[in-house]
């Protein structure tokens, strides 16, 4: 064998693996082409899911329906909408009377059972949450004392501390909910 059949296979050999590096290059580059692909689909996607809720928010969900090219997605969305309604727990509704300032009006006059009406006979009856418990007498109120008032004692700690934590959970929950917001919005 002579020196330049040598060198040719040695060539040969050299251009073989660089070619088969190139293949191994160029599929691990296809490779990551499809999941960046992939990638930019689903933010694109999530993009315009973002831009269908601002649009459902900013103009209402019936004209979005209306004026979208795509109503499909903007009805998917409809859900979103109903749940990002922040859900209120009862405890303020019933505390919300209690912390109202209090107006004097003359105390209501009860009537005869025969003024109910009909109109009135098909109105359901309010329900009062368990823990309220009316006292109702036909006896007169006699005149307050004017001894002093028992003093208010306050709770225990442990009791202030669920309050409490209750209340931070919510500030922090908040505080989420305004950050995600605030992240939709810039988008």
């Amino acid at each position: 064998m002579s020196a330049e059949e040598r060198l040719y296979k040695q060539l040969e050999g050299i251009v073989a693996s660089i070619i088969k590096a190139l293949e191994g290059l160029e599929k691990e580059l296809s490779e990551y082409i499809e999941v960046t692909d992939r990638r930019i689909h689903k933010l694109e996607d999530k993009v315009h899911k973002f831009e269908s809720l601002a649009d459902v928010s900013s103009k209402g969900l019936v004209k979005s329906i209306e004026t979208s090219e795509s109503p499909e997605q903007v009805r998917g969305l409809a859900h979103i909408a109903t749940q990002s309604k922040p859900a209120v727990t009862p405890e303020p509704e019933i505390q919300a009377p209690i912390m109202q300032p209090k107006t004097e009006t003359p105390p209501a006059v009860p009537q005869p059972p025969s003024a109910v009406t009909a109109e009135t006979s098909r109105v359901p009856p309010v329900p009062l949450p368990p823990s309220f418990k009316p006292v109702m007498s036909d006896e007169p109120l006699e005149a307050v004392s004017t001894a002093p008032a028992t003093p208010i004692v306050p709770r225990p700690p442990t009791a202030r501390k669920d309050s409490e934590e209750a209340e931070e959970k919510e500030d922090k929950d908040k505080n989420e909910l305004m950050s995600a917001l605030k992240k939709i919005d810039e988008l």
